[in-house]
């Protein structure tokens, strides 16, 4: 009984220990595992070398896989084998509370230790960083054309394209960037159409010769 409050119905205990001087053997385990049953606040077991065998591991385990509050359970210096491992590997699963589950001087593999021991390191690492999320619709655009280089080439298509949809949106109306009408029609409207008037007056130039000629020769 050592380690266990005086006082009656007392189920606020935190910490219980039976040293092996105590040595309860594997049924005397039972009543210590209803006492930290109805202590839901109890966060330490500590039962070393008490004559613990298999079975007495699996009455544990039916009790503590629900247990709200225990993060320590000490083992060490009990019979136990990989059997009694393998439920305890179960056990640090089940329960998320359970921090450290001491097994030295026990018959229980250093695979199966190092498998329980790897869990309860993996459950209580911080978990990896992780990354912003991507940008979405407009900014993905920006983003991309912020770390793409772009050719000579491809800014000279882009401004060929950019020109074009000035000239259908426009229609001699204020442009939204940074060409007014008035330059769009001075730049690139009125020499087109000086052009195609030269033109136009070259053919009607050409048109009036070739009549003279006929007549001429008639």
């Amino acid at each position: 009984r050592d380690g266990l409050s005086s006082v009656s119905n007392d189920f606020s205990m935190c910490e219980l220990y039976v040293p092996e001087t105590v040595f309860v053997g594997n049924r005397g385990l039972q009543p210590i595992l209803e006492v930290v049953r109805l202590n839901t606040s109890m966060e330490r077991l500590s039962v070393p070398g008490n004559g613990i065998l298999n079975s007495g591991v699996e009455w544990l385990v039916h009790m503590a896989a629900e247990h709200p509050s225990l993060k320590y359970i000490d083992l060490s210096g009990n019979s136990i084998s990989d059997p009694a491992g393998y439920l305890l590997l179960y056990l640090v699963e089940v329960n998320k509370k359970l921090e450290c589950v001491p097994l030295d001087d026990t018959r229980i593999s250093p695979n199966v230790q190092e498998a329980i021991l790897k869990h309860l390191n993996d459950k209580f690492e911080p978990p990896p960083p992780t990354s912003p999320p991507a940008p979405r619709g407009k900014a993905a655009e920006v983003a991309r054309m912020a770390v793409t280089p772009s050719s000579p080439s491809n800014n000279n298509s882009s401004q060929h394209y950019q020109r074009k949809l000035s000239y259908t949106n426009v229609e001699l109306e204020s442009h939204e960037g940074s060409f007014s009408s008035s330059n769009i029609l001075r730049q690139h409207l009125l020499p087109q159409l000086r052009e195609e008037e030269a033109l136009s007056e070259a053919a009607s130039s050409m048109s009036r010769i070739s009549h003279r000629e006929r007549r001429v020769t008639q």
